[in-house]
């Protein structure tokens, strides 16, 4: 399992920088500043720095390593998260539909439901347990501010404008440049080159000629991002994982281990007045189910375990750091009470660290350190499309 990961992982790596995106440039812009959040199958068996998270945007792939800098192992914790929607093309799908809004500015607060992730995670326990977990999560809800409603739109029609005049400058170009016709060339290959050579020279005549006009695609493309990458007034996520167990690597020797559904419901608030910066207090509500079978370890009970949890988290966010306290309280065939303070920190565009510490489930005494380092890998389909004006 772990090493399937690790290839899975690389060559997801390799085809994000060898792929090139079909999608004409001039009609499409890419979403690369996305979030990388915590592994929903790390969550399920209690092992993510944050049991309390919802992301407000994920990228096409993230990789998760997980450290208990308590127990023994460096880093011998993995997972992956992948977002199915980034995989394929989405013509239908333009900048406002994908923000989930319409040139009314209405909201459908259900247009993060296509932006589900499915993961799956290798966890070896210090009792020799191998954990093989299985997770997918959505935002089934989700209400944006009417300001940022507002400024989405405002942005989307500027790239509009910016579309028209690049379509302009491609009828200037035309007009003087006929684009080559196959039956002029002896062989396809012949063909395809200079179709290549006439692409590339009509993309350098478009960007001269956009910038004598004083047009800055740069720069309302990262507007347009920094407006998607806002926390939303409210939102609700649901997430499902399940989990085997093995021993001693051994394959006969495994069997059901827990399955866990829960759901978080976040709350944003800005902390500047402005409303247009990236700090925000943020407060969590928590709610989750399991189900646990201890049935292949030695000496264990083999009726199933029923357990809820019920916790609330409070996190203040700048920018690239963000640290919280989250309090969980398990009830049921199992108890106890997670109470851990958490620290998130953007190192760079791709990686993210993330450390917990303090009291997990079950013992008093059963103190957690966790840290954890997340990797987000963007695909070349990972863009949304702005539909010509004249369309």
């Amino acid at each position: 399992m772990r090493y399937f990961i690790v290839v899975l992982s690389i060559c997801f790596s390799v085809l994000s920088f060898s792929q090139n995106s079909s999608d004409d440039s001039n009609s499409s812009v890419s979403l690369l500043d996305m979030e990388v959040p915590d592994n929903p199958a790390f969550i399920l068996l209690d092992k993510a720095p944050q049991t309390i998270q919802r992301p407000n945007s994920t990228r096409a792939l993230g990789v998760s390593l997980l450290h208990d800098i308590v127990n023994e192992g460096t880093l011998n914790n993995m997972a992956i998260e992948v977002t199915p929607f980034w995989m394929t093309k989405h013509p239908n799908i333009t900048a406002l539909k994908f923000y989930g809004i319409d040139k009314d500015l209405k909201q459908n607060p259900f247009s993060k439901l296509k932006l589900a992730a499915v993961s799956m995670a290798y966890i070896k326990d210090s009792d020799s347990i191998i954990n093989a977990s299985f997770g997918v999560r959505a935002t089934v809800f989700e209400l944006k501010r009417k300001s940022d409603v507002k400024d989405y739109y405002k942005s989307y029609s500027k790239i509009e404008n910016i579309l028209f005049s690049g379509l302009d400058c491609i009828d200037e170009y035309g007009n003087t440049n006929p684009e080559p016709e196959e039956e002029d060339y002896d062989t396809t290959e012949l063909y395809a080159a200079a179709l290549q050579a006439y692409r590339l020279a009509r993309t350098a005549y478009v960007q001269t000629c956009e910038q004598n006009k004083g047009v800055d695609r740069d720069t309302y493309s990262n507007e347009m991002q920094d407006i998607i990458n806002r926390k939303p007034a409210i939102a609700v996520d649901l997430a499902a994982a399940y989990n085997h167990r093995f021993i001693d690597d051994a394959f006969d020797s495994n069997g059901f281990g827990r399955f866990g559904v829960w759901s978080t419901t976040a709350v944003s608030l800005f902390l500047d007045k402005d409303q247009t910066s990236n700090n925000y207090v943020n407060i969590y509500g928590f709610l989750r189910y399991l189900h646990e079978k201890n049935d292949i370890v030695p000496g264990a009970s083999l009726d199933p375990y029923n357990a809820f949890d019920l916790g609330i988290k409070g996190e203040v966010e700048f920018d690239k750091l963000s640290v919280g306290y989250e309090y969980i309280n398990r009830s049921g065939d199992l108890e106890g009470y997670r109470s851990a303070g958490t620290i998130r920190y953007q190192v760079m565009d791709n990686i993210f660290i993330t450390g917990s510490f303090g009291n997990n489930f079950e013992k008093q005494d059963d103190v957690i350190s966790l840290f954890g380092i997340q990797w987000g890998f963007n695909h070349p389909l990972q863009s949304i499309g702005i539909p010509s004006p004249t369309n």
